[in-house]
């Protein structure tokens, strides 16, 4: 059978029942490795007409993010002929099939594509038996991708309850639309990283990185006694509103204090002509170095991840567009009291652990250097005071040590004035 007939009759189905099981969070149906669409979706409505409304939608998912893999297919397979590469899809379709979703799997609250992944292996050693050292690779290459796009895709579809499932379902092309918007993100991320890296391992990391940036910080949980609970976590990139911040125009470090709206009463302009309101999004595109103050609750960390988001999915707008070519590194230095300030390597592992051991050797230096990185520090804070002075040293070694990126996108942020001014200038 050819490659494109098992990817839209064997692959993407598999994809989509996977996605399925995992959205659904439901330990009979995770463990069924023989039902059809229809049977899994009839353990939860017996609305017809959202059956099938459901089963064509999860069908057209599966067909896209076949679609979307099916370059990797022939780049990754480039020296396997057709049936080679159509028994590779085969193999990871079965696999998928076979593989009863665990109960420690679906409690997880953030499930890491990595953990899918080696469920996936461990529970199929045999796979690839019969398998060339080529064809197994491209195996591994492939189960790693259609874990990360289960995983991306499922966390996004709109919050599983026994209530709303037949409602969510009759809607049309609901589900489609939320797989669709990480599709593009993915392709658009995967392109870029392409286009930036000529080494595949650096493309194929900055690709998983910015995908695991994207998965970690683009949340916003909402907490008050009239939310649901399905109802309180959403997309930050979707959800946030721009900030506006009083900025100091006086020769000093830029310290902004954040305010929660562009207008607020009471909040008029200081007196001081020294200091100005302005949207943050224009404050950022003016500034090399930021230093932002601000009451517990101001928006602070949430602007960190909202800058973190755009970054890593490279949709920035308006003033910041060329920020689009940015890699975001997110340093919450609550994480470090016990372990000690990071060094760049360590970057990656702060926000991506599970594939921060395949980062390239000297990629993070190679970002910092060339001016792509911004790093964004949050929580000076939750430092104990004396080692705050610790933390000041630690940043002006980061800024003398990367002068070039000083003159682009380098722009530390933390959430307390805690540092003193010459740790920033």
């Amino acid at each position: 059978m050819p490659l494109l007939e098992v990817l839209a009759l064997q692959f993407g189905p598999a994809i989509a029942k996977s996605i399925l099981k995992l959205w659904l969070k439901d330990v009979v149906v995770a463990a069924d490795v023989s039902s059809a669409f229809v049977d899994l979706l009839k353990t939860k409505t017996t609305d017809v007409i959202a059956q099938q409304r459901g089963k064509r939608q999860f069908e057209a998912i599966g067909e896209r993010v076949a679609e979307s893999l099916r370059p990797i297919f022939e780049d990754a397979g480039s020296q396997l002929d057709d049936p080679s590469r159509a028994a590779v899809a085969l193999a990871v379709a079965e696999t998928l099939n076979k593989s009863r979703i665990t109960p420690d799997l679906l409690v997880q609250r953030d499930l890491e594509p990595a953990a899918l992944e080696r469920h996936l292996l461990h529970t199929h050693p045999d796979a690839t038996r019969l398998f060339t050292d080529v064809e197994t690779t491209l195996y591994h290459r492939i189960i790693s991708e259609s874990s990360q796009y289960i995983v991306d895709i499922a966390a996004q579809l709109p919050a599983f309850t026994e209530r709303s499932f037949a409602e969510v379902l009759r809607r049309e092309n609901q589900l489609l639309e939320k797989a669709d918007l990480i599709l593009e993100e993915v392709r658009r991320i995967r392109e870029s990283s392409q286009q930036v890296n000529p080494e595949a391992e650096a493309a194929r990391f900055e690709t998983e990185y910015r995908r695991a940036v994207v998965r970690r910080l683009d949340e916003l949980e909402l907490f008050g006694a009239d939310v649901s609970t399905a109802s309180r976590r959403h997309r930050l990139s979707v959800a946030y509103v721009t900030l506006s911040v009083e900025q100091n125009l006086a020769p000093a470090p830029e310290a902004l204090p954040l305010r929660r709206r562009p207008e607020e009463p009471g909040d008029e302009e200081d007196e001081d002509d020294s200091r100005v309101i302005v949207p943050v999004d224009e404050a950022l595109a003016k500034t090399q170095r930021l230093l932002l103050q601000g009451l517990a609750g101001s928006g602070k960390t949430t602007l960190l991840q909202w800058i973190a988001v755009h970054s890593a999915a490279q949709t920035f707008a308006g003033q910041l567009t060329d920020w689009n070519d940015t890699i975001p590194f997110f340093v919450l230095l609550r994480q470090c009291v016990e372990t000690g300030l990071p060094v760049p390597e360590d970057f990656p592992r702060l926000v991506a652990p599970a594939i921060a051991g395949t980062c390239p050797g000297g990629w993070v230096h190679d970002q910092l250097d060339s001016g792509r990185a911004v790093v964004l520090v949050d929580g000076v804070d939750e430092v104990p005071e004396l080692q705050r002075p610790d933390v000041r040293r630690w940043l002006d070694d980061l800024i003398g040590s990367y002068p070039r990126a000083l003159r682009r996108q380098f722009a530390p942020l933390c959430r307390r004035a805690g540092l003193a001014a010459r740790g920033f200038r």
